[in-house]
């Protein structure tokens, strides 16, 4: 924090040194192409890096500064109304907009959560406990089994793919709205639709 701004220090010993890369720079592309979007902007080093390295008990760790983006945690919030939904697709819209033309090898990345390589799920289907919840599992499962041909054909982007209640931001005075979306580092390039 200074008398100007608050930022955000993140110290990384991830086993993935692509993903924080892949963030600083789509994080990059979206602040050039869609300024207006309330996403991370990445403080430089005074070398002009965007990552810096360290060691720390004899470990290298990344290091990552960010602004601060103000707001509570919508998973905070007692209820959510309509007009803030709206407000999130239109953000989220907006943002997969600007990832279009964003294209980075690095988020070809094979991770669970991305919706067109669910495949594996089918291995775990007995860890969901008997009756409706594993039904609509398994028929989904099924579904999306039967149509991969078709679910390949969708168009693709690179997306945040982790717009939950616990990475957006909303206001903390006034009308409920949404002021930032954070935590960029389950972003895969899939079928855009998946943002939804």
């Amino acid at each position: 924090r200074t008398s100007e701004r608050d930022y955000l220090v993140k110290v990384s010993s991830d086993a993935d040194a692509s993903a924080l890369p892949l963030q600083v720079a789509a994080l990059a592309h979206v602040a050039a192409h869609a300024p207006t979007l309330p996403t991370s902007r990445t403080v430089e080093t005074l070398q002009g890096e965007a990552l810096a390295e360290l060691v720390s008990d004899g470990e290298q760790q990344t290091v990552w500064v960010t602004e601060w983006l103000p707001g509570a945690l919508l998973s905070d919030q007692a209820s959510l109304d309509i007009g803030t939904c709206e407000q999130l697709g239109e953000m989220l819209g907006a943002l997969d907009q600007a990832l279009l033309t964003f294209e980075d090898p690095r988020a070809r990345r094979p991770i669970k959560w991305d919706l067109l390589r669910s495949e594996w799920i089918g291995a775990h289907l007995e860890r969901v406990e008997a009756g409706w919840l594993r039904d609509a599992v398994e028929a989904i499962h099924e579904w999306h089994l039967a149509h991969q041909g078709a679910l390949a054909e969708l168009r693709r982007c690179v997306v945040h793919n982790d717009a939950n209640d616990h990475n957006l931001l909303v206001a903390t005075e006034g009308p409920l709205r949404v002021t930032g979306l954070i935590d960029f580092g389950d972003m895969c390039e899939t079928a855009m639709v998946s943002e939804l």
